[in-house]
This record gives C-alpha cells, structure tokens and sequence, in this order.
C-alpha cells in the first residue's frame, strides 16, 4: 500500500494541539525538521483559526529563537510565517508590542540574502497598513531605517520599502520623513529606471506636499518641471503625478513659475478628456483651477482651450463640480468685480 508523503513538510497535525506540537519542534537542532516544522506552520496559518491561535500561543515570540540560525531558507521561512500572521490585525499588535520583534525586522531587512529582505519587506507592509501598529513603527524609528535602504537595495525591494513609507507617512511620519531628508530622496527617486520606485516616490511626495513645509520644499527644489516631464512619459505615472502637481501649484510663486511654462496648462486639458480614467480627470481638473488663478494662465485657457474644457466629458457629480468650477475661475473677468465696487461706491455716496 503506497502514501502519497511530502519530503518538505511535517505530517499535518489536526485538532487543538497541532500548534503547539509545532511550536515546540521549532527547537529541534536538526535543520530538515525545523524547515519541515516552518512549512507546515505556514499551511496551517492560512486559516484564521489556527492564525489567532498562533498568536495567543506566542508564536511569534518563539520565532525569534529560530531566526538567528545560519540558514537562508530558516530565516526566510520565518519571514513568510511573520508575514501570514501580520494578515491579522491581532498578529500585528503582537509582533509590534515585543521590541525584540521590531530589532530583528530592522535586522532583516539588511540581511545579505535579497529573498530574505524582500520577505521582510513584505511583512512590514502588511504591518505598517494598521494604522496603530504603522505608529509603533515611526516610533521606533523606521522611516529613517527604511529610507537608508531605499537608496541602495534592488528595486523590487524598494518598491515595496516606498510603499510602506506611503502607510507611515499618513500622519506625523511626514514631518519626521522630511527632517530625516525624504523629500530629496523622493525627488531623486523620480529619475529611477523602475516604474514601481519611481510610482512609490510620487505617493510619497503627495503626503508630502501635502504640508506647508512639503509646499515650500516643492518650490525651493524646482519640482514642477520635473512631475510635468513626468506628465508627457509613462502613462501608468500619470494618477500619481497629477495628484501631486495639486500640491504644488498652490503657492504663488507656484503659479507665477506654471505661467512662464506653456505646456502645462495644454497637457493638462488634453489629459482631461481621458473619461475612461476619472481619477486623472479630477486631479488634472484641480491642477487646472490652481493655475488659471494665474492672469496669464486664465487669459491662455480663454482664448485657446475654453472650447475644450467646455467639451470634457464627466461621468460624476464630483466631476462636474470640480469642471464648473474650472470654468468659473477661466471665464472670471477682474473688470467685473471692479464694476461692482464702483456700483458701491456710488450708492454709498447718494445715501
């Protein structure tokens, strides 16, 4: 009588101690057995029973005893435990409540072998996407431990660092990020030749810009030539940079610098009669009405692209709000307000 049997995993423990069991054969010297023992574990977290069971038994805690192992594939199967239980809003506050936990991620993610940092990485997304554990994670420090490794890791791997900037940065991590050089890492970034780093550096410049300091950052450097370039390469970079173009067009001096370049306001109408894409139409319709604020702009969009905007097709309300008040600000005439004063005035003085 023959079994099928697989070399790789342990026979799969059933009922209320298959966790335990393995938990306690993760000690075995034997390497085979604690890689069997790890990929067995890993089937079993799929489950979300046996997931929250893990986690009130401790499991994470005695991952840590099997990581330091010389081994790649020990620690990079640890890695893929860490991150089946980070799937758990439970398993995130158990891994970010122990310091040990977060020292040994900060450890990983330099670790010499790339399949263990890209696992790593992984997992700290998945950590950092809770915003009560992604806090934990600003406070210990790991916007500046990740930007470290954005710079010289592969890019797959800082694809995945960006995006979990991108979790960390939605609240006090923005300030923190910029004291610690974000922008200009972001900035140079945008010149990356993989499309996932460079789409992650404009999400995080969108958080960014979204302060007044990021504002004042984005104008110092020059950004607005470059998110333009931008605007007429790849069409999978387009959302991101409209949405950070919002941004930096608010200041004045940003508007007086889109003035002096023509081709702004004329990629931006052309990008929004892209209806099948109602994102780009709502921010490249935001971009809009910054800049027609600008006489010059507000002049050019009149005489040369009032036709057009007026033939956008929205498919929303919030779309058609946004284009009305587009065309309010373009077909806004100064001389109207100063008619009205002269009114008032006038009326004042006869009374």
């Amino acid at each position: 009588m023959q079994h099928d049997f697989d070399p790789t995993k342990r026979f799969l423990p059933f009922g209320r101690s298959g966790i335990p069991i393995l938990k306690r054969d993760l000690q075995q010297i034997d390497v085979q057995m604690v890689l069997r023992t790890l990929s067995t574990m890993n089937d079993l977290l799929k489950n979300p029973e046996k997931g929250y069971e893990a986690i009130r038994l401790k499991v994470p805690d005695r991952l840590l005893t099997v990581i330091p192992r010389e081994e790649q594939f020990v620690r990079e199967r640890c890695c893929l435990s860490y991150q089946l239980l980070s799937n758990y809003a439970d398993g995130k506050i158990a891994m970010t409540a122990n310091p040990k936990i977060i020292e040994q991620f900060r450890k990983l993610i330099q670790d010499p072998k790339p399949e263990v940092r890209l696992k790593a990485a992984f997992c700290l997304e998945n950590i950092a996407s809770f915003w009560m554990t992604a806090d934990n994670l600003v406070e210990a420090g790991f916007i500046k431990s990740l930007m470290d490794r954005i710079a010289i890791d592969e890019h797959d791997i800082s694809a995945v660092h960006l995006a979990t900037l991108d979790h960390l940065m939605y609240g006090s991590g923005k300030y923190i990020g910029m004291e610690a050089g974000a922008f200009d890492l972001m900035v140079r970034l945008l010149d990356a030749p993989d499309i996932d780093v460079r789409k992650g550096a404009l999400r995080c410049l969108l958080l960014m810009t979204s302060t007044d300091l990021g504002k004042q950052m984005a104008a110092k450097c020059n950004l607005l030539p470059t998110i333009v370039r931008i605007l007429h390469e790849d069409e999978q970079l387009y959302v991101c940079a409209a949405s950070v173009l919002i941004y930096c067009t608010m200041l004045v001096q940003a508007k007086a610098a889109s003035a002096k370049m023509k081709m702004i306001p004329t990629r931006l109408v052309r990008l929004c009669k892209n209806h099948l894409n109602p994102d780009l139409q709502l921010f490249c319709l935001k971009a809009l009405t910054n800049i027609a604020e600008h006489p010059d702009v507000r002049n050019l969009l009149r005489k040369k692209h009032l036709g057009r905007i007026k033939r956008i097709h929205v498919t929303s309300d919030l779309l058609r709000k946004h284009k009305e008040k587009l065309l309010s600000v373009v077909t806004w005439d100064p001389s109207d307000l100063y008619c009205t004063m002269t009114i008032g005035n006038k009326g004042d003085s006869h009374v």
